[in-house]
């Protein structure tokens, strides 16, 4: 008995120690052969999983107008704003929020 309780305390902290730092998640192709896709995506108070579930959402929603202010999509519960940061290419500058969890990413192609 004791051990397990020392264990599940070990374990839980280091899980509130994981969740409470900003990650790096890498990236997700959207389109292969393409620059279609998302980069540059962390987490802050979730899982890099959750991330590239909220950030594949984005792709239903492509960066068809660039020059516009802000593109709007919901996932899993996290609410995602878009801002275009388009310099000759279309891209888009994104921060997704849940709670307390925040993911960003920057995102490109159509």
């Amino acid at each position: 008995m004791g051990l397990f309780c020392i264990a599940f305390v070990l374990a839980s902290a280091a899980t509130v120690g994981a969740r409470s730092r900003t990650q790096s998640c890498g990236l997700l192709a959207f389109a292969t052969h393409s620059d279609e896709g998302a980069f540059d995506i962390r987490a802050l108070a979730a899982t890099c999983r959750q991330a590239r579930t909220v950030v594949a959402g984005a792709r239903a929603h492509p960066v068809t107008h660039p020059g516009a202010v802000d593109h709007y999509y919901t996932k899993d519960g996290f609410a995602s704003i878009g801002h275009d940061v388009s310099h000759g290419k279309e891209e888009v500058s994104s921060r997704c929020r849940r709670r307390g969890s925040v993911i960003t990413f920057h995102r490109s192609g159509t």
